[in-house]
């Protein structure tokens, strides 16, 4: 997985975050979530939070806390990790696909944190 975030910009709320990724492949990747104070990054903390992120692929891919497909191991780090499953990967039908990502407090007050451009590539290497 692949994940290429727009230059001097970070999250909360950092659009044009483009995530590419090969069906069939397992995805565990962290995102880190921070505030950025004049030149220093801080993360936030995601203590009681929950985490959802919707792929809309031609058959759309929800990931939650709730169903594992996102995870806040360690909420005072500020990283949440994206989790798709190998038959979750090749299910999707290789493309370009739009998704969102939010962090919810709590109280259930989103917040966007990343959208941009969610890639399905071909694996184009059969495994033996």
């Amino acid at each position: 997985m692949q994940i290429n975030l727009v230059p001097n910009q970070l999250s909360p709320v950092n659009y044009d975050t483009n995530i590419i990724i090969i069906a069939g492949e397992t995805v565990a990747q962290g995102v880190p979530i921070a505030q950025l104070n004049g030149t220093v990054s801080t993360p936030i903390n995601l203590t009681g939070y929950t985490a959802k992120m919707l792929i809309n692929a031609s058959t759309p891919l929800l990931l939650n806390t709730q169903n594992a497909g996102l995870t806040i191991p360690t909420p005072t780090n500020g990283i949440v990790i994206i989790n798709i499953t190998s038959a979750q990967s090749v299910a999707l039908t290789p493309g370009s696909y739009s998704y969102d990502l939010f962090i919810v407090s709590a109280s259930g007050v989103e917040t966007a944190i990343l959208a941009g451009t969610f890639t399905v590539a071909l694996n184009n290497s059969p495994v033996p």
